[in-house]
């Protein structure tokens, strides 16, 4: 089977798995997540309720946990309440974090986000709920080097100004955010140029049919 990858964030994630020999466990409740062992690197939680989100705990060192796999079969159960308890997890090794279709994160939910030191690599792909309000709350992630907003139809070109302060991004991805104007990603990479910002409606075009 042939994987077609198109862009840099999406190669480092799926090198991650392909490493791991298997596709990451799934867990859909606290008992889940318990049985794993206490060393299992990553995991994919779309059906995890927000009250079991806490026994993510177990799992010392979680580098990858991802909220979108499934997402054309199973709608997402975490909300704002599931950041805030995400955040209150000492996490220490997370690197990335995948809330794809996650259609019940709100902006409010995102300031939950900040405390997440450790994460790098963040997915917010077709949360339609978030706002340029929304990333402004992002702008205290200073470990933030990926943002993926691909598909978020109410990110605008002045959502862009707040990610302009957020000088240590190297990947923004925008395709398929229909109110972000080409002179707005222009604007964007000029005020970050080490920072490679993409709007790829094919790719995004792609993407969204499969």
């Amino acid at each position: 089977m042939r994987v077609k990858v198109h862009s840099p964030m999406l190669l480092v994630v799926v090198a991650a798995l392909v490493s791991c020999g298997k596709w990451p466990p799934i867990v859909e409740s606290a008992r889940d997540v318990r049985r794993l062992d206490a060393n299992e690197t990553s995991v994919r939680a779309r059906g995890l309720p927000d009250e079991d989100i806490p026994s993510l705990a177990h799992l010392e060192n979680l580098d990858y946990l991802d909220f979108s796999g499934g997402w054309a079969v199973k709608k997402a159960k975490i909300s704002d309440a599931g950041l805030k308890a995400l955040s209150e997890v000492p996490f220490r090794r997370l690197d990335t974090l995948s809330l794809g279709y996650c259609d019940r994160i709100t902006d409010a939910g995102l300031t939950n986000l900040v405390g997440m030191k450790t994460v790098r690599w963040l997915s917010l792909m077709v949360c339609t709920n978030i706002t340029d309000n929304g990333l402004s709350n992002l702008t205290s992630m200073t470990t933030l080097h990926a943002l993926d907003l691909r598909g978020c139809p109410q990110s605008t070109d002045k959502g862009l100004t707040h990610l302009a302060r957020m000088t240590n991004l190297r990947q923004v991805l925008l395709g398929g955010c229909p109110n972000i104007s080409e002179s707005g990603v222009q604007q964007l990479q000029k005020a970050l140029p080490a920072c490679r910002v993409e709007k790829d409606e094919q790719e995004w075009s792609y993407h969204s049919k499969k």
